[in-house]
């Protein structure tokens, strides 16, 4: 029986076959894998959570989190952005109860946009 957190044999925060995917899928451009192992690992900690209890504070966090990671990504790899984010979404929802843990933890946030009116502040983003 697969669970919605899968196995993590090395304690990375990234399950081995997003890690496995990722390794062999941008093996030749080490830093667009980087920001792809942050990008997953934020998404999967989402989806973890999303099981679970999960506060509208702590989404909000790793929704930041997952911005910035999709910043770097676009701007250092404009043309692999698109193909890139698709094939780790595919990869990080890979069943149906991870694709419902997903759902679960952003309509917290959902719920939340309707009854504040206050914007976010746009994030500056460093990508190191």
């Amino acid at each position: 029986m697969t669970t919605v957190a899968g196995i993590d044999s090395d304690h990375d925060g990234i399950r081995d076959d997003v890690q496995r995917y990722i390794e062999l899928t941008y093996a030749t451009k080490p830093a667009l894998k980087k920001y792809a192992f942050r990008y997953a690992a934020n998404n999967l900690r989402l989806i973890e959570k999303g099981a679970g209890s999960l506060s509208k504070e702590s989404v909000v966090g790793l929704l930041r989190n997952i911005d910035a990671d999709s910043e770097c990504l676009f701007t250092g790899y404009p043309d692999d952005f698109e193909p890139l984010i698709a094939s780790l979404w595919a990869q990080i929802l890979n069943t149906l109860e991870r694709s419902v843990a997903m759902k679960k933890a952003l309509a917290l946030v959902r719920n939340e946009a309707l009854v504040t009116s206050t914007p976010t502040p746009r994030l500056t983003v460093v990508c190191p």
